[in-house]
């Protein structure tokens, strides 16, 4: 197998699925930057902001928070991976950007764990992606467990939503909130659940390594994810103070936890930037009648966050390496 993969021809034909998903990769890009947005106008609203003396500096420390925000996503990953495969910190931030170049034209970004895994050298590679999936799933709770306290919060503080819906939302929503921490913290348990259909008793091997997780390890994992979910949130503020979307930071911060809230639903998610602009117009658009400032903020925020960390994820793509002998 190894001589296999030595092949000229085998790298060949590497070397294509590679320039193929860069392809892809590009084309989504050019789809969501240039179909999506007015180009032009989302330029010439810029210029008229950078009149303002505090727009570099906001912007620059947006644009830093940025790699921030995939460094605390790099921290977390290798302290989950570590179960499987000693990864260095480089290495940790090669995979998260590639990942994201990965999900970027995936549906609800599933493809970003098939972009990490592909840079482990030893690791199994399922086992790799259940890990990977698990880092996802502490960041999906962090959005639940924010986004249901919001909920609850809006709920009680508005006057249009009907006991019918109010009561039920105040009851179930804490207990499907702690059902989820439970599980989470106890992933050992998921695990041996797993395990009782024939199908998945068949692979065990590969879902074993989801019962070594301390309680220790999955806190800092989900520490790491609260951090991440704070950074990007200010940047969405810092966002849409640059925007003169003019609103106070509590209510700005509520809608915003709201629209996440609604983007966890997997629906929504597919189209990634549409789904985003229609979600934050609707929530931010209740605080403000500044629509192109929302528009322009949410469309930076997408930019900057996943279309620029893409970008350099394809930098490290000619890198991945899709067959292993040892996978065979």
């Amino acid at each position: 197998m190894n001589r296999l993969i030595n092949s000229p021809h085998f790298r060949t034909f590497s070397l294509g699925l590679k320039m193929i998903l860069l392809g892809f990769i590009a084309w989504f890009l050019y789809r969501q930057i240039f179909l999506y947005h007015d180009v032009l106008s989302l330029s010439a609203y810029y210029v008229k902001l950078m009149a303002r003396p505090d727009t570099i500096p906001l912007l620059c420390l947006v644009f830093g928070m940025m790699f921030i925000n995939w460094f605390l996503e790099s921290i977390k990953w290798r302290l989950l991976i570590s179960t499987l495969e000693s990864v260095s910190m480089g290495k940790a931030l090669m995979a998260v950007f590639t990942g994201v170049a990965f999900s970027i034209f995936t549906p609800n970004r599933i493809g970003e764990f098939g972009g990490r895994i592909f840079l482990l050298e030893k690791a199994d590679r399922v086992s790799a992606a259940l890990v990977t999936i698990l880092g996802s799933m502490s960041q999906l709770l962090i959005t639940l467990l924010f986004g249901g306290i919001a909920l609850i919060y809006y709920f009680m503080d508005s006057y249009l939503v009907p006991n019918s819906i109010l009561y039920p939302t105040l009851i179930l929503t804490p207990i499907a909130l702690f059902a989820l921490l439970y599980f989470y913290f106890r992933v050992d348990v998921l695990q041996k659940l797993m395990n009782v259909f024939a199908f998945t008793r068949k692979h065990a091997h590969h879902t074993e390594v989801l019962a070594h997780f301390s309680r220790k390890q999955l806190a800092a994992a989900l520490g790491l994810s609260a951090l991440r979910y704070i950074t990007f949130t200010s940047q969405y503020l810092i966002l849409l103070h640059l925007a003169a979307v003019d609103t106070s930071i509590f209510e700005a911060t509520l809608m915003i936890v709201l629209t996440y809230l609604m983007l966890a639903i997997p629906a929504l998610a597919f189209v990634e930037l549409g789904s985003r602009i229609l979600v934050a117009q609707e929530m931010l658009g209740s605080l403000s009648d500044n629509h192109l400032g929302i528009f322009t903020a949410t469309s930076a925020l997408y930019l900057i966050n996943v279309a620029l960390p893409a970008l350099i994820g394809c930098f490290f793509i000619l890198r991945l390496k899709f067959f292993r002998s040892n996978d065979v």
